[in-house]
């Protein structure tokens, strides 16, 4: 909501609030509401901002693109965690999108 970004979202997942989800485990429930199985995973594209969103999309078989744009994560964290790229801006992003 805070971004605006709500009304493009078909999902909005996250652990419980005493619960102990794993990013992978809220990944996977993402993927269940949507009608997603573990054979859909090379269709998938995360976009994460913390090691954690790159390391839950690995344990699903998702790839992961890491956004910088706001600036969470410290220096060199996503790309130790593996992220198959990293963008820093919207426009980044969507060209990676379509040329990937």
């Amino acid at each position: 909501d805070h971004f605006g970004l709500t009304p493009y979202l078909d999902v909005i997942s996250g652990s419980p609030l005493h619960g102990d989800y794993t990013k992978a485990d809220v990944i996977r429930a993402a993927m269940a509401r949507l009608g997603l199985t573990a054979e859909d995973a090379g269709e998938i594209l995360m976009v994460g901002d913390r090691k954690y969103d790159v390391l839950g999309a690995g344990e699903c078989g998702i790839t992961c693109v890491g956004l910088t744009l706001f600036g969470y994560a410290e220096e060199g964290e996503l790309e130790g965690a593996g992220a198959a790229a990293m963008v820093s801006t919207i426009a980044e992003l969507e060209d990676y999108i379509l040329h990937h």
